[in-house]
């Protein structure tokens, strides 16, 4: 009779071969059809207030003004990645490939301006965005009930400096950091074009 280790083992094996050949299968269809989608900030706006997209490698943060914080940057992520720092290699695998529980991230900048935001993150690209103000409140409104719904779960990390609560979104592959910033960025009034999967972003001028 095979013994429970050896079934163990055997299971194990057939899950990673089975991870291997969808994160293949993923990695396929994400070159074959992800891409960028293209933001376009409103051409005109009432109340203007201006708020900042932070990009690197990995991340993309919206940064607005809350009225008591000051300028404020939230994020999206993947709970268990982020908030937990459950992030070893084979956890990708759980990430992209299914529907995980996302996170919201948020911690407040210290900046004021442009200018000190740059002086903040300096290793970070800052895209500078107009949009209506009364858009931006109702935002930041919502972000922020969302936090208190899950507040009794909030971590705070270390390693990433943010605050994060469990998220209503789930994360992977075909919703991840770029999808939830555009979603937020589609609120404030911008145009944003559709892409099956979002590996970026990228700014046009208002039309």
């Amino acid at each position: 009779m095979t013994s429970d280790p050896t079934r163990r083992r055997s299971r194990l094996r057939r899950f990673l071969r089975f991870a291997a050949t969808t994160a293949v299968a993923i990695s396929f269809l994400v070159w074959a059809i992800g891409c960028t989608s293209t933001i376009r900030p409103p051409a005109q706006v009432d109340d203007p207030v201006d708020i900042f997209l932070l990009l690197d490698a990995r991340h993309r943060g919206l940064i607005l003004p809350h009225p008591d914080d000051g300028l404020v940057e939230y994020g999206y992520g993947e709970w268990w990645w982020y908030a937990l720092g459950d992030d070893a290699w084979y956890d990708a695998f759980r990430a992209v490939l299914w529907p995980t529980q996302g996170t919201l991230g948020r911690r407040r900048t210290g900046a004021t301006d442009l200018e000190s935001l740059r002086d903040r993150f300096h290793w970070m690209t800052i895209q500078s965005l107009v949009v209506e103000r009364e858009r931006v409140n109702s935002l930041v409104e919502d972000l922020e009930t969302a936090r208190a719904e899950r507040r009794e779960d909030e971590i705070w990390s270390d390693r990433y400096g943010f605050w994060f609560v469990p998220f209503r979104t789930d994360y992977w592959a075909f919703h991840n950091c770029n999808d939830e910033v555009a979603d937020w960025l589609e609120r404030l009034g911008c145009d944003v074009s559709w892409v099956p999967i979002c590996l970026d972003l990228e700014f046009a001028a208002p039309e």
